[in-house]
């Protein structure tokens, strides 16, 4: 009912399991085609997929990422719009658990490095220009402080050298307000961020798909039965 309700273009899932035996058929039903990786640990069932409105867009190529730190990955997808032909990188992500453990923060920040470095390569093997197709990274950062992540990041990457992808260095963000809550914390842990060259705008009237939580709730609960709460992603469009 979230997806649906959503009518998002392109859409984040993480934590995705039974992605043949459910979620595949069923984002096809609701018009979406969808592509998935699967968690790099043998016996996880899940993964992070990446679903996109099969009317609207035509996926040109698409890429897993499995972190070569810790048990998590993410999904990259080049789309292009039906009849216009424009173009944009879609990023499907989850990254290291426990927001507030500075230890696995430091794995966060390694893995975003990761990431837009694999974003990079991505971009560079279809011959995409950053500065002509923007990109947007959505999902589970656990981070409780993207501005950290991101310029920590960029500090690393700084010092060793590596060639990423400049969305590293001018990222938009997406408010939304918190996506977990429990007894230790309320914080937001999830993320969209996209590309800030004017390629993409962000669309501050969209309505959240589902109610800011009250004080004192913990999820999940039966209205939120994952771990976070679920947020639309038509966030952001193609100026």
């Amino acid at each position: 009912d979230v997806i649906a309700r959503a009518d998002a273009d392109v859409l984040s899932l993480v934590e995705c399991d039974e992605y043949e035996q459910h979620w595949a058929p069923k984002l096809r039903e609701l018009g979406y085609g969808s592509r998935w990786h699967k968690r790099p640990k043998d016996g996880a069932p899940d993964g992070c997929c990446l679903g996109f409105r099969e009317d609207r867009w035509e996926l040109i190529a698409h890429r897993g990422l499995s972190y070569h730190e810790h048990d998590r990955g993410a999904i990259l997808g080049l789309l292009k719009r039906r009849g216009s032909g424009e173009r944009v990188v879609a990023v499907s992500t989850h990254l290291a658990r426990n927001p507030e453990s500075s230890a696995q923060q430091r794995l966060r920040l390694r893995q975003v490095a990761e990431l837009m470095r694999a974003l990079g390569e991505f971009c560079r093997d279809h011959a995409l220009d950053a500065a002509e197709v923007p990109c947007v990274v959505a999902g589970d950062l656990n981070a409780e402080s993207l501005e950290e992540v991101t310029a920590v990041a960029q500090a690393v990457c700084g010092l060793q050298g590596l060639d990423v992808h400049p969305l590293l260095f001018g990222a938009a963000d997406v408010p939304s307000p918190a996506t977990s809550q429990t007894l230790r914390r309320k914080s937001r842990i999830d993320y969209i961020m996209f590309s800030d060259n004017g390629l993409l705008t962000r669309i501050d009237d969209d309505a959240t798909t589902t109610a800011p939580l009250p004080e004192g709730a913990c999820i999940p609960d039966p209205a939120h039965p994952r771990k976070s709460a679920s947020y639309a992603a038509r966030s952001v469009r193609i100026a």
